[in-house]
């Protein structure tokens, strides 16, 4: 099953979003509903580029993406909640977080809608709200500490100058010493998108970017044979938390 470009498929309520195998022992096929309307009070009800493009790359990168243990991923910004089913349906335990609209409009409704399709993997995925504001503000005056997640994963989620201080603040604040962070956008102003790395690396993270060929490559093996202009701008980038070992 060919995958559409997010842009051509905000008019569909439901998509029917397929997972390959291999990498996954069971190829399965995801169930994603979304809302898309003038009155919606966000963005984060629809699916956008950024999920597909940290999708693939995490399906692409199974052999280093799959846990190691017991280990647990955190979704920031989940929206729908692709990569959130892509990390459970490679056996993360995970938790897709977003604020209360998200959650309560697409989220919580499409993690269990698919609940049954990514466990047999062994991995889980809960659903929980979380505002990075009310993170960066709690954690004003306090000790760094080391959060409780080997790999956060947070895809569209840079477009706004206002959010990224709280955003790298959160990532940070989540990660165990050497996690990472994967951070998939789409390049629409530069300045948004360059001045939110440099200040994930004024927090500490070591920040580097996934090649573009890499990129494309896993996007042609999750079943996206797009036109260039399709996914033009989109980038992946890792921000690694120091400390220990790289997880992902």
């Amino acid at each position: 099953m060919s995958i559409p470009p997010a842009h051509t498929t905000k008019h569909h309520a439901v998509l029917h979003y397929p997972l390959p195998s291999p990498p996954l022992r069971t190829a399965v096929t995801l169930t994603l509903h979304q809302t898309s309307t003038p009155a919606s009070p966000t963005t984060g009800t629809t699916l956008w580029l950024g999920s597909q493009l940290l999708s693939a790359h995490l399906l692409a990168s199974a052999a280093t993406a799959r846990p190691r243990g017991r280990a647990r991923a955190l979704e920031l910004g989940a929206g729908t909640g692709l990569p959130a089913l892509t990390l459970a349906a490679l056996g993360w335990r995970v938790v897709a977080t977003d604020l209360p609209v998200v959650v309560a409009g697409v989220l919580g409704r499409n993690i269990a809608a698919n609940e049954g399709l990514c466990s047999g993997g062994g991995g889980s995925v809960e659903v929980a709200e979380l505002d990075w504001f009310a993170v960066a503000a709690a954690a004003e005056g306090e000790a760094q500490g080391e959060g409780a997640y080997d790999l956060v994963v947070t895809a569209d989620t840079v477009y706004e100058p206002s959010y990224v201080g709280a955003l790298v603040e959160t990532a940070w604040r989540s990660l165990r010493r050497g996690g990472t962070a994967l951070v998939a956008v789409e390049r629409r102003e530069e300045e948004v998108i360059d001045g939110a790395m440099e200040r994930a690396r004024e927090r500490g993270f070591l920040v580097t970017r996934v090649g573009e060929e890499v990129v494309r490559r896993g996007f042609v093996k999750a079943g996206c044979v797009w036109e260039e202009r399709d996914w033009v701008g989109g980038e992946v980038w890792k921000w690694r938390k120091p400390g220990g070992r790289e997880k992902s």
